[in-house]
């Protein structure tokens, strides 16, 4: 067995050969910006990687991914910087107006500004989240409406598109109210899109919902012309 003195030698001599080192390093403005830049190019490589797993399962349609976007509305660019800036404040906006003029681009964008930022981000129509609901009712699967509800609660952005592409039941009603109301009280940015007018979307997400979007974040209106040919 090594003796203890000279293990602790050891460790001395070693951590004096790291001071050294570093010393020779601070000295030496060449060596010095090699050391950053490998540092710098590390850091980067790093965050390219969790950015990537968080878009790996963020749902976002491909179409939308793959679109680079150069030709859009003023107001489309002013609504981007806005919501951009409020990441992380817990907002609740609803993006609504006649259908083709990117308001699901938008929202994506939204979504990969967020995972750039390394927060998890999520995409779902309202249909899709509600047939995975009822998916649970199968007796073959061992997820709950508890589950699912969840996993849409948890992410730090979620972007539910066209919500008002449903039953309207008083069953699909309470569960995204309860929902939404989850993510208000737990402070997580929250976009909703619908293809319908002030008074048509009022009455899609009831009275409840609309009380919380006023409050933090707001209605914005995409009344420009659609992108989409005639």
């Amino acid at each position: 067995m090594t003796p203890v003195s000279e293990i602790v030698d050891g460790l001395e001599s070693s951590l004096a050969r790291m001071q050294a080192v570093a010393k020779e390093l601070e000295a030496d403005p060449v060596k010095r910006a090699e050391r950053d830049a490998r540092i710098a190019e590390g850091r980067a490589r790093d965050h390219r990687f969790k950015v990537e797993h968080l878009r790996s399962d963020w749902n976002a349609p491909k179409r939308h991914v793959q679109h680079t976007v150069n030709d859009a509305s003023p107001i489309w660019t002013g609504y981007l910087d806005s919501l951009a800036k409020r990441i992380g404040s817990g907002f609740l906006v609803a993006l609504i107006g006649s259908r083709g003029n990117g308001k699901t681009q938008l929202a994506v964008e939204i979504m990969r500004q967020a995972t750039e930022a390394l927060r998890p981000a999520l995409f779902t129509t309202a249909t899709d989240f509600f047939l995975q609901v009822k998916d649970t009712f199968n007796r073959d699967t061992s997820r709950t409406e508890r589950d699912v509800v969840k996993r849409f609660a948890m992410p730090d952005l979620l972007v539910i598109d066209e919500a008002g592409k449903r039953g309207g039941s008083e069953w699909e009603n309470n569960l995204l109210f309860e929902l939404i109301n989850r993510r208000y009280n737990n402070i997580l940015d929250t976009i909703l899109t619908d293809n319908a007018d002030m008074a048509g979307f009022a009455a899609n997400v009831g009275p409840s919902i609309c009380s919380r979007i006023n409050e933090t974040g707001g209605i914005l209106v995409c009344d420009w012309p659609s992108f989409r040919p005639a």
